[in-house]
């Protein structure tokens, strides 16, 4: 028996290999590999049957053609280079080539011409993190890429990634740790899974591990992946075809089938690290389509939902109990001391308590509570306040919990120019697409015109000039203005400069951040101590 085929044949039991250097059972799966191949249509960067059956079900087709720009002006923008220097770590330096895969997936991709695999999967990852600047590029993502490049050529296989992580799973589910948050959407998905396999599945025994510990363990992989290199390739088509027929609920029922499927091998007590490895060398497709029917009854869209509002309002009830190691996390991703961050929090503490009558405590605060914060931070930002506020609800609950709410006023406060200037150009790139068309900066011109123009001659002369230089520069890139480009040019012209240097704000006293607070609190004491009780309201 060759090296090649060592993986193929532990399947098996140890049974003898024949002359063709297959034990029976792997060469029986080899023959149904190679019709399931013929069958689905697997190539490289082609569009197949399969792939464009997926492209149309969940909704990327209408995605894409929603787009004003193409794959092509997002191969010339330049990423980070931190994305860069990770999508070189995973891609050009082997660990999205074949070998890097279980064996049939690898034997998939050897049967077809992939000489430009690196290049191809590099090309998608690089596009998809100049589109998503402030999601970048998560390690996991090269696997997904591969798999779609299996199915569907660049172009497509970029939009597919960019409709999954933009519109199909939780916003911030790749999320990286530049906001001090790395994975929650991850960590959201992974506590319904607790929760659903602690209820459809009580009886199982998880070793020492509760069942949300057991699942962060389980199901990291899986849910980074997307499924892709986790299981064997029928199991992971099938999945996939669920996936783009059912949306993102799909994950949980995939997720708790599996669970069942490894019931004998977790009663037994194997770690859930254990049970990934061994899950790729089995066939579980019959299995997995019998029991996934049974939880596509049970898992339900709105028990889902509810699972992941109640874990999103937990994290973020962790976040504003500040234990040690969320200090730890919010010393690194913003401008606050310790000691600024543990006043931040019991202001943030007491503010959202007695801002709420329905209950006993908020985790966040609405949209209209942050308006009044940045205005007692810059009056000049009220224009552009609702878009601050969309675009650090990471998560997109609705409001904004402690980490949001320091990571957003860390920069309004106490950041540089620089970091001031991309989080304006952020909130003024309204269709997320990492760069601003004409439209885009028009909206910010009559934001800057709102904010300036008065009597004075001298202002309005000002504000024409910013006008015709910002015109002049979307023409010069040809209505696709990147943050880089866009800094260089504000950086280097006296009276840009000067306009969006008093328009993002200069540097503020956390006095007077705090000062805010501790007023609103004044005020609500009052308020409350006015009121009637809720007994009293309810009559």
């Amino acid at each position: 028996m060759n090296e090649e085929n060592h993986e193929l044949c532990e399947i098996c039991c140890e049974n003898q290999p024949n002359d063709s250097g297959f034990c029976q059972e792997c060469e029986v799966l080899s023959l149904s590999l190679e019709n399931f191949f013929k069958n689905t249509e697997i190539d490289w960067n082609t569009m197949t049957t399969k792939g464009e059956v997926w492209f149309h079900t969940c909704g990327a087709l209408q995605f894409m053609r929603s787009q004003q720009s193409s794959f092509e002006v997002y191969q010339k923008i330049e990423i980070s280079f931190e994305d860069a220097e990770v999508i070189e770590k995973d891609v050009t330096k082997g660990r999205s080539d074949p070998e890097t895969f279980n064996w049939d997936i690898q034997k998939g991709l050897k049967g077809v011409e992939v000489e430009t695999l690196r290049e191809d999967v590099e090309q998608v990852l690089k596009a998809f993190s100049a589109r998503n600047n402030g999601i970048g590029y998560c390690q996991g993502m090269n696997y997904v890429a591969v798999w779609l490049l299996m199915f569907m050529d660049k172009e497509h296989a970029f939009w597919m990634l960019c409709y999954l992580v933009e519109e199909w799973l939780l916003p911030d589910f790749y999320i990286g740790a530049k906001r001090g948050n790395s994975l929650n959407g991850f960590y959201i998905e992974s506590n319904v899974l607790g929760s659903l396999i602690q209820h459809y599945i009580p009886e199982m025994n998880y070793s020492e591990l509760t069942p949300y510990e057991f699942s962060d363990f389980f199901s990291l992989q899986f849910l980074i992946q997307l499924f892709v290199n986790t299981l064997d390739l029928e199991s992971t088509v099938f999945l996939w075809d669920k996936l783009t027929e059912e949306g993102n609920i799909a994950l949980q029922r995939g997720l708790t089938s599996i669970v069942q499927i490894m019931k004998e091998d977790i009663q037994n007590r194997l770690h859930p690290i254990q049970i990934v490895k061994k899950l790729p060398k089995l066939q579980v497709k019959k299995q997995l389509e019998q029991v996934y029917e049974k939880f596509t009854k049970d898992v339900t869209e709105i028990r889902v939902s509810l699972l992941r509002s109640q874990a999103r309002d937990y994290r973020a009830n962790q976040w504003r109990a500040c234990q040690t190691i969320v200090f730890k996390r919010l010393e690194h991703c913003s401008n606050f001391s310790k000691e600024e961050l543990e006043q931040l929090q019991q202001h943030f503490v007491e503010y959202t308590a007695k801002n709420r009558k329905s209950r006993d405590a908020s985790v966040g605060i609405s949209k209209q509570e942050f308006l009044e914060i940045i205005l007692s931070l810059n009056s000049k930002l009220g224009h552009s306040a609702e878009g601050l506020f969309d675009r650090f609800d990471d998560d997109k609950s609705g409001y904004l919990d402690f980490r949001e709410l320091v990571v957003c006023i860390s920069i309004l406060s106490k950041g540089s120019f620089e970091e001031k200037l991309k989080t304006c150009f952020d909130v003024y790139d309204i269709d997320n697409s990492g760069y601003l068309q004409s439209n885009e900066i028009e909206a910010l011109l009559k934001s800057l015109e709102r904010t300036f123009i008065s009597k004075d001659v001298q202002s309005k002369r000002t504000i024409t000039k910013v006008r015709e230089k910002l015109l002049s520069l979307s023409r010069r890139c040809q209505d696709l203005v990147v943050f880089n480009d866009f800094l260089l040019f504000v950086k280097g012209d006296p009276v840009l400069f000067s306009c969006f240097s008093e328009f993002v704000g200069g540097t503020q006293d956390f006095s007077e951040l705090s000062k805010f607070f501790s007023l609103k609190d004044k005020h609500q004491e009052e308020a409350v101590s006015n009121s009637r009780c809720s007994a009293c309201l309810l009559l």
